[in-house]
């Protein structure tokens, strides 16, 4: 059985057309290895699910850390308003508390016959750390998928191949004009960013578009926290006094607040939706969802 380990967002949205692909023929674990979010209602981790695909909501965890995270599950019910001001809380949940160790995994790959363990680069470390221990123990390869398509040139840092056998990247890495080689390294391209997958995309998600030659629907790819995110704002308050324009925006899901008040969960659309709805993409970072909208050869700023 191969497994998948699901952190945030973006590990659903590059790990899930791996999944599809495999899903016909293997057995497929998917695991969640966040505390505050979990993925098992989410509509493309539940087109990938069939008779051979089986969800954990989280790791395998002790009887203390079960009793803590039934509170954390209670907690999550109460309204948004009082969640937003225990922020702290759920940040020290995802970077500080861990919930497993080895021992406890290890009786989890082998219960599971696990043969490979696949996960998304920016996955958090403490977790992939007790998998990667528990899997060298019992020989099983470990797999770093990137985390989306290099929109600029960036070099190969050392950490970006530790905890892992094999490093899966769609792009070349550079040294001197020449490709990078390396035991680990895979160029294999990425599922995600394909015709195959973005009309499966097309499939589960819909989207309202009313067409009025008159109208320009722009989709502006947003950051919150990032330094240019006051520049963008004023932007789009200056073009939504334009009667010519329709504006909806799409916050980057890297949130790791619980999912019920999580900016990116609360938007219309997600970013494949967007990118299909506009009629022009604007962004003010470099972001790999713009191949996608390349590869839908819609106008990018």
């Amino acid at each position: 059985m191969h497994l998948f380990l699901i952190d945030l967002y973006v590990s659903v949205d590059m790990l899930s057309p791996i999944i599809h692909v495999l899903n016909k023929k293997q057995k497929v674990l998917i695991c969640g290895i966040n505390p505050n979010q979990s993925f098992k209602e989410d509509k493309i981790i539940n087109s990938v699910i069939n008779k051979n695909v089986k969800y954990d909501n989280f790791i395998p965890i002790g009887n203390f850390e079960k009793i803590l995270l039934s509170i954390v599950d209670l907690i999550k019910l109460l309204p948004n308003f009082i969640q937003k001001k225990i922020k702290f809380f759920w940040e020290f949940l995802y970077k500080k508390k861990v919930f497993s160790n080895v021992s406890i995994i290890e009786k989890y790959l082998k219960k599971n016959n696990i043969s490979s363990i696949t996960y998304e680069e920016s996955s958090a470390e403490k977790y992939v750390e007790l998998f990667f221990i528990a899997s060298k123990k019992m020989k099983i390869p470990m797999i770093k998928i990137d985390s989306g398509i290099a929109a600029i040139k960036t070099p190969l840092s050392k950490n970006r191949l530790e905890n892992s056998n094999y490093f899966i990247s769609p792009s070349y890495f550079m040294i001197k004009n020449k490709i990078l080689k390396n035991k680990k390294l895979r160029y294999i391209g990425s599922i995600r960013f394909t015709k195959y997958w973005l009309k499966i995309l097309d499939k589960i998600f819909k989207i309202e578009k009313v067409k009025d030659k008159k109208i320009i629907n722009v989709g502006f790819f947003t950051k919150y926290q990032s330094k240019e995110n006051p520049g963008t704002l004023k932007l789009i308050e200056k073009l939504k006094k334009e009667n010519f324009v329709n504006i909806k925006t799409r916050e980057k899901p890297r949130d790791l607040y619980p999912l019920k008040f999580a900016y990116f969960y609360r938007e219309d659309y997600n970013s494949s939706q967007l990118i299909r709805w506009s009629d022009i993409i604007v962004s003010s970072r470099s972001t790999s969802v713009l191949a996608e909208a390349l590869i839908r050869n819609k106008k990018v700023v």
